[in-house]
């Protein structure tokens, strides 16, 4: 790869020039007008040598201009000691005959047997997936695709937080839009929560005592008819894992077991009547609650309960991508996969979609039942475009997609 090429005449230029060989980069130049590559390695040595660092950096290009060939078209040096690297046309172009020699095996990886986990989208399921879910699942299945070239066998994973807060409270919705209890503020509303309410007002009176069980019906019934197919056969993206917090975490003991692992480990304690994780030990903050002072577990201490159960079937490394609202999250999550003993745990934060219709923002609200659904979305523009739109521009930047430009 060109990448290699140029470290290797680097090592050569520095060992020529008589300087120790430091851990250096080359990266691909932020600005064209600055070069294809750039590298860092003359900034460096000379903090070693205690030298000018654009002098180090003339010494380095003299003796790659000697050595290099016909494989640099220039070389040039830029404040306060950067290297700048322009290929050459043959070097282009032979790179170009390559990729299309080798076709969709380019940059091809052999495989590791490092397994990694990529959770992404894990939207609550209690309605259809809108444009911000849309940004996190095309980033994540993205990021994924490369990851597998790299060489990791990848696991794509679906949280399904189907238990909890949010289920009641779907539950007290559906009651609420059959009358069966007032309507209240924070309550989910649409016309999907209407239309499933009246479609199954029986079971919903004869359990509107257990607003919980009725989320979870419902909640499934979302996700079979509105989120998987949204993912699979409009996004075109296919997850290996659909993770159930109340099947596969809850129900399966993972709570229990994330508790007693804090216990012996000596990483929880008691203080005013609930249970505390040390989390500040790994980095946090603060200390977090598990269990609170009434005996429920938290949903920190579910998400923990999560972490564990990724533990234990063999991914050691996960990357996490949460939207706008988790910031607070990070370093909690962060000092829990420390404990766990993950080798490599990521959360990535995306940063909030509006979408532009004739110049003027569409305001969307999943609660109030005001939003575009990605179903909707992708009737109007083909999922390339989509796609393409969405990696435009970086996760960690709030971006505008115009739908009259798509």
């Amino acid at each position: 790869m060109i990448r290699d090429e140029i470290q290797k005449s680097m090592v050569s230029a520095l060992k020529k020039g008589g300087f120790d060989i430091p851990i250096f980069s080359v990266s691909v130049a932020e600005n064209s007008e600055h070069g294809d590559y750039a590298t860092n390695a003359a900034l460096i040595v000379a903090k070693t040598v205690k030298e000018n660092p654009m002098d180090v950096a003339e010494r380095i290009k003299n003796s790659l201009v000697e050595s290099s060939g016909t494989f640099f078209e220039k070389i040039d040096c830029a404040r306060p000691g950067f290297i700048n690297f322009w290929l050459s046309r043959d070097v282009v172009l032979d790179g170009l005959r390559e990729i299309l020699t080798q076709k969709n095996e380019y940059g091809k990886v052999a495989p590791t047997q490092e397994k990694i986990q990529v959770e992404f989208i894990s939207a609550n399921p209690t309605g259809p997936l809108t444009l911000a879910n849309a940004r996190g699942g095309f980033y994540g299945d993205t990021l994924s695709r490369v990851l597998e070239r790299a060489g990791f066998f990848v696991e794509r994973e679906y949280y399904i937080n189907d238990a909890g807060n949010q289920i009641r409270t779907l539950g007290c919705a559906v009651c609420a839009a059959i009358g069966e209890v007032p309507m209240e503020e924070g309550y989910y509303r649409g016309e999907h929560i209407t239309e499933w309410a009246e479609a199954n007002r029986e079971m919903i009176q004869k359990n509107k005592e257990d607003p919980e069980l009725i989320g979870r019906a419902c909640a499934q019934y979302f996700l079979d008819t509105m989120i998987r197919p949204a993912v699979e056969q409009k996004m075109k993206i296919r997850f290996g894992r659909w993770t159930s917090e109340y099947d596969d975490i809850r129900e399966k003991g993972f709570v229990e077991q994330a508790r007693t692992f804090f216990e012996k480990k000596d990483l929880s304690y008691e203080k005013d009547g609930a249970v505390w994780l040390r989390t500040t030990d790994f980095g946090d903050d603060k200390d977090r609650v598990l269990v609170t002072g009434d005996g429920f577990p938290t949903y920190f201490l579910v998400d923990a309960a999560h972490y564990l159960q990724t533990n234990e079937l063999g991914y050691g490394r996960k990357i996490n991508i949460l939207g706008a609202d988790h910031h607070g999250y990070v370093s909690r999550i962060q000092a829990v996969a420390r404990m766990f003993g993950f080798k490599k745990s990521d959360v990535l934060i995306l940063q909030l979609v509006r979408l532009v219709v004739g110049g003027k923002e569409v305001r969307m609200s999943k609660r109030k039942g005001t939003f575009v659904t990605i179903d909707e979305l992708l009737e109007e523009v083909p999922v390339d475009v989509a796609r393409y739109f969405f990696l435009e521009k970086s996760l960690d930047t709030h971006m505008d997609f115009d739908l009259d430009r798509a």
